[in-house]
């Protein structure tokens, strides 16, 4: 059986290249069955997988704003290659910082608010406090949030969690390629 891109071009050996956001289980399970490669990204949440590797700085620069690294994996037919670059950290640092900005402010009015005496049912700040947290989802995980009863009535406490944070910032910038090329070098692997 034959695929329309076959018919259309011809069988040839070809690389296919996924997006993350288009590449299913199914459609590499078929390339394999073919014996074609491919080279694919990962979603992002794979890359918590590969934590302990990101956190470790040892990835090998292949071009002046890249860095890659190749990750070993037990079943062995496929190559992970951890990815970093310096353009796209920076652009994830913007949007977070932007996010948290945002969530801080809307904190800091609900704080205002309760403090100033204008809120004063608990049930109505806990909903405030969900709406903003609904609102920045992005973000709302890096943040620890608190209704707590002190001498002056009931008042908003939150603070930047920094183990959260960290991560943040460590994985920014990374992405996760995945291959069944065959090659010994990771930035090989990344410039194909």
């Amino acid at each position: 059986m034959t695929t329309p891109m076959e018919r259309k071009y011809g069988k040839a050996r070809r690389i296919w290249v996924f997006d993350r956001g288009i590449v299913s289980e199914e459609n590499l399970a078929a390339i394999r069955k073919r014996g074609g490669q491919y080279l694919t990204g990962t979603p992002r949440s794979q890359r918590k997988r590969f934590e302990a590797e990101l956190l470790k700085d040892d990835l090998i620069r292949v071009r002046p704003e890249v860095e890659v690294k190749k990750v070993a994996i037990p079943q062995g037919g496929e190559t992970y290659i951890l990815c970093r670059t310096r353009g796209r950290k920076g652009k994830e640092q913007a949007i977070r910082s932007r996010f948290s900005n945002r969530m801080e402010a809307a904190l800091e009015a609900l704080q205002a608010s309760i403090s100033a005496g204008r809120l004063k049912d608990r049930n109505k700040m806990e909903r405030r406090l969900g709406r903003i947290q609904a609102r920045h989802p992005q973000v709302s995980d890096l943040y620890e949030i608190e209704l707590r009863e002190t001498d002056d009535g009931l008042r908003l406490f939150w603070q930047m969690k920094e183990d959260r944070r960290s991560w943040r910032q460590t994985r920014e910038g990374g992405y996760l390629l995945r291959t069944n090329l065959a090659a010994q070098m990771a930035g090989e692997l990344w410039s194909k």
